[in-house]
């Protein structure tokens, strides 16, 4: 006792008892003195743990266990105890929970799972990440839950070796697919190591879980290359960034007269394989544009190693990467195309006759824009007269109504047409929203229908009676329905059968357009969807086949339709028994959910502003005159003229706030009076407006160069006119 408490053994019985009382640790203190009073007060033995600190400063843990003795009256005359030092276990256990901590900190953040068992194979922990990918709570798991995580497949496998590696102590490591919490199965390889004590036995298993899905599926994918590459009649290699080849398909070694990939390995395909005239391209100039955008595609001339011969080929190229996206070497797929390298000198001349014919097009398809346009634009600004002058009876809103859809609808098909690369490409923009199936068939039918009763076709609809929505552009859908009700009426002889049906199939909607009409012979029907594809035999009835459009058969009809439903989501099919059978167009649409109630009308209103002065300038009399009702209407003052030197005259005289100038004016154009009104000085500041049927990015470009803020094509939206206008003026 003297020698725990720091005191001399003579000094140790005579020592007063604060000697004893102070050397308790102060943190300690009042809880052993209320572990005493508490013995004293029940009379039951106690035992605690607490701190002493030794004359020198030293810090000791102990553990003290006593009882009180009592004489014949109850009274507490004796304190027996016994106090011992456990200042090394208490290092130790201290030492261990630090270890265990450490353990669970390092094992929370690795992205393995990390599991303890105990000897009996019974879970015990779990690291963060099995919480994580399983999404159960800490109790769940544990035991001999694990295994309901496991595919049912794996399950009894998986079980079975567990079971035989807990009974004989060898290491345990099996790949079995594991469920996540969102009902997902990933394939992970488990490991699982016995902790034995010094004696040898095993006191705990310890394991890791990773995932390989990744690794299974770049697994599954590298065994379905080489299956198809050793199948393919394609020549298919791969080499390192050297060169040097480590693999080329059975076709490949065929075609460059190699016996084998033994004797490949000695050949370098940067320096063996090409001519010398393209090395210098391959090197310098193809290879390191492939490394930098990780693919590309040039034409090559291979060189036959047995008989010389020139092979010609387009090689698609790709970059190799390791696990840390560094490059590592190359994968070819060439294509033999010697015979086409061969025609193509013939093929030149015709190609420049082409794009000569191609040029003229795209002349033809602007000046026709630019002629359907005008007079487009004294209809648009009708239907804005008769909205905002409040004529509005029932049957001048029904006429209204339609015209302006119709118009929506002719805009819509001029500016496909001017830009057929747009189209072929898919960069047609959707206005989407949410409508109903039934009107947008309704408008498509009427769209269709003087065609339709022309030929005294028997048209039949058919869609469900409860309604059917649709995430979509309604002006995109109605002109996809009446292509292909305008495609069944050309092709079908005079009073033939037109049947419109849709059907509802879970989450999509099943559109059919089907006819009694010429038919598609076998071998086109996979070619309808190709650009200005036209059906061989269709040339009589229609100026295109029934690929041809409803703007005059130049076959960008159908490519449209396919196009137009597949960037909604949907699919469309072509069926046919043959010619003379009729044909059958199916589309396919996802449908939307229905909406909780109906949706108010949106109807644009005019907006109010405060007067302006507005001169309108156009040589269409007509188109400059409802231009300037409309601007009255909305409260605004206006001014006509109908030439570009009237233009400039009434810009000087009446000075307005705002020009609207037609760019094809007689006399001067409205290039040449924009850049006159900008040249004085009353012109710098006045808003000058170009509306004309010229759209293309070049008549853009020259207008900003003339001094226009702003360049609108023609049929303009009145609304839309005025909120550029107060945009501009703010």
């Amino acid at each position: 006792m003297a020698k725990m408490f720091g005191l001399p053994p003579a000094a140790a019985a005579a020592a007063p008892r604060d000697v004893y009382r102070n050397a308790i640790h102060p943190d300690d203190r009042e809880r052993l003195i209320a572990v005493v009073e508490r013995s004293l007060t029940t009379g039951e033995n106690y035992e605690t743990k607490y701190r002493i600190t030794r004359p020198e400063g030293a810090v000791r843990w102990v553990i003290a266990r006593g009882r009180i003795e009592h004489d014949k009256a109850g009274q507490a005359v004796r304190l027996l105890g016994a106090v011992v030092d456990i200042t090394a276990q208490r290092e130790a256990e201290d030492q261990l929970r630090e270890s265990e901590a450490r353990f669970r900190r390092l094992a929370d953040v690795m992205p393995q799972i990390v599991w303890v068992t105990g000897p009996d194979g019974l879970n015990e922990y779990y690291n963060r990440r099995w919480y994580e990918y399983t999404g159960c709570t800490s109790e769940e798991g544990m035991g001999e839950q694990w295994s309901i995580f496991i595919h049912p497949e794996d399950q009894q496998r998986a079980i079975d070796r567990w079971n035989d590696c807990v009974r004989t102590g060898n290491p345990y490591e099996i790949e079995y697919r594991c469920r996540s919490k969102t009902e997902e199965y990933r394939w992970f390889l488990v490991r699982a190591l016995p902790m034995r004590n010094e004696a040898g036995r095993i006191v705990q298993w310890f394991g890791t879980s990773t995932d390989i899905e990744d690794f299974k599926r770049a697994e599954e994918d590298r065994q379905n290359f080489v299956r198809l590459a050793d199948n393919s009649t394609e020549f298919i290699a791969m080499c390192d960034l050297s060169g040097v080849p480590f693999y080329i398909n059975p076709a490949g070694l065929e075609k460059l007269g190699i016996g084998s990939m033994a004797a490949a390995r000695q050949i370098n395909l940067g320096e063996d394989l090409f001519f010398p005239e393209d090395r210098d391209r391959i090197a310098n100039e193809f290879l390191p544009a492939v490394l930098e955008n990780g693919t590309g595609t040039t034409d090559l001339r291979f060189c036959h190693f047995e008989t010389g011969e020139t092979l010609w080929m387009v090689s698609n190229v790709t970059v190799l990467v390791d696990d840390k996206d560094r490059p590592i070497g190359f994968a070819m797929i060439s294509q033999d195309i010697t015979e086409r390298r061969h025609l193509e000198e013939n093929l030149r001349h015709l190609a420049a006759d082409l794009s000569d014919a191609g040029r003229r097009k795209d002349e033809f398809l602007a000046t026709l824009a630019h002629e359907l346009r005008n007079p487009l634009a004294p209809m648009r600004n009708g239907l804005q007269i008769m909205r905002l002058a409040g004529n509005d009876t029932e049957a001048a809103e029904r006429v209204r109504t339609m015209m302006e859809r119709q118009l929506n609808q002719m805009v819509r098909l001029v500016d496909d047409l001017l830009d057929v690369s747009r189209i072929s490409h898919g960069k047609v923009a959707l206005r989407r929203e949410r409508i109903e199936l039934a009107p947008i068939i309704e408008q498509a039918v009427e769209t269709s229908r003087p065609g339709i009763e022309l030929a005294r076709h028997q048209l039949t609809v058919g869609i469900p009676p409860q309604p059917v929505y649709l995430h979509a552009d309604p002006v995109r859908l109605v002109q996809i329905f009446s292509n292909l009700l305008n495609n069944a009426s050309k092709y079908s002889e005079p009073a033939g059968q037109i049947v419109v049906s849709a059907e509802q199939q879970q989450q999509q909607v099943a559109i059919s357009v089907k006819d009694t009409g010429i038919g598609i012979s076998a071998e086109m029907l996979p070619q309808v969807f190709g650009l200005f594809t036209q059906v061989h035999g269709a040339l009589e009835r229609a100026s295109g086949g029934e690929a041809a459009s409803e703007t005059g058969g130049l076959g960008i009809g159908l490519t449209l339709v396919k196009q137009l439903v597949e960037m909604h989501g949907g699919t469309v099919s072509a069926f046919s028994e043959g010619l003379g059978q009729g044909s059958e167009f199916v589309i396919r649409l996802p449908v939307a959910a229905a909406p909780a109630g109906q949706l108010e009308s949106t109807a644009s209103k005019p907006t109010k502003t405060s007067a302006r002065r507005i001169l309108i300038v156009d040589d269409n009399e007509d188109s400059a005159l409802s231009l300037a009702m409309l601007f009255e209407i909305t409260g605004d003052e206006t001014q006509t003229a109908h030439d570009g030197l009237a233009a400039i005259e009434a810009a000087a005289d009446s000075r307005p706030d705002v020009v609207l100038l037609d760019i094809g004016l007689p006399g001067l154009n409205g290039y040449e009076a924009a850049r006159a009104i900008r040249e004085q000085p009353w012109g710098q500041n006045m808003i000058l407006i170009a509306l004309t049927g010229w759209g293309q990015p070049e008549d853009r470009r020259k207008s900003t160069e003339a001094g226009f803020d702003a360049h609108m094509v023609k049929p303009i939206d009145h609304d839309d006119l005025l909120q550029l206008l107060d945009e501009l003026i703010e």
